[in-house]
């Protein structure tokens, strides 16, 4: 029987699977229902539907300041596929890609098209400020995301664009583009078949790799072998 993991999940594993595995429950709620009123958002602007009647629709029940910044982040983001002449394609789709007793599901945001004809995923990240080149590089849904989307409808995919928007009075937008590449099928599979070597010896190795500096935030830094603070 195949292991279930959310791409998400995947994600905290590869980068530490000792804070995968004890990691504390987190309420994932509000921010699910705060990212799909932008996709909504988003998908209504472009396609022209969006009106009074749906826009009040949308956001029933939901709080002012939550409404507000809904809006301001998605106009920025729609500004910005204006800009590139991108045309949405599909937005928040459920994907799964099967490999070594393992299925790997995900929900990507949004699927574009460029003016040549090229796939192009786009993955909405709200922040305070906008990404460091830490947190690029160790980012894993640029590699998954597109193994999926791939797999489900059959497209090639060109580039993953991660869209880091500041949750602000004023919301900036910073783009991360990153080019797919061949060997990002492979690199995938290999993180699923590690987590399945790990569920089924239960060991849970903390990463070697990470500084004292990408440590700090952890709160099982304190039970952590790896962790010397100084």
């Amino acid at each position: 029987m195949a292991i279930n993991i959310r791409s998400t999940s995947l994600e905290t594993f590869a980068k530490c699977p000792y804070l995968y595995k004890f990691r504390p429950p987190f309420d994932w709620a509000w921010f699910l229902k705060f990212g799909t009123m932008v996709h909504k958002y988003i998908e209504m602007e472009l396609s022209g539907t969006m009106n009074a009647d749906a826009r009040t629709l949308l956001f029933t029940d939901v709080p002012v300041w939550d409404r507000d910044m809904c809006i301001k982040m998605s106009e920025k983001i729609c500004e910005y596929v204006r800009e590139q002449q991108r045309t949405l394609v599909i937005s928040e789709i459920e994907s799964i890609y099967t490999y070594d007793d393992v299925e790997l599901h995900g929900t990507f945001d949004l699927l574009f098209k460029d003016k040549d004809g090229n796939f192009i995923l786009w993955d909405i990240k709200t922040a305070s400020n906008n990404w460091t080149d830490l947190q690029r590089e160790h980012s894993r849904q640029k590699i998954y995301y597109p193994t999926l989307v791939s797999k489900t409808l059959r497209v090639p995919i060109k580039q993953f664009c991660y869209l880091i928007v500041t949750k602000r009075s004023d919301p900036q937008l910073y783009p991360y583009i990153y080019d797919v590449q061949e060997f990002d099928k492979q690199r995938t599979e290999e993180e699923m078949s590690k987590f399945r070597k790990a569920s089924e010896t239960n060991v849970w190795t903390p990463a070697e790799y990470w500084t004292l500096q990408d440590c700090m935030w952890c709160k099982l830094k304190n039970m952590c072998r790896n962790y010397t603070p100084f």
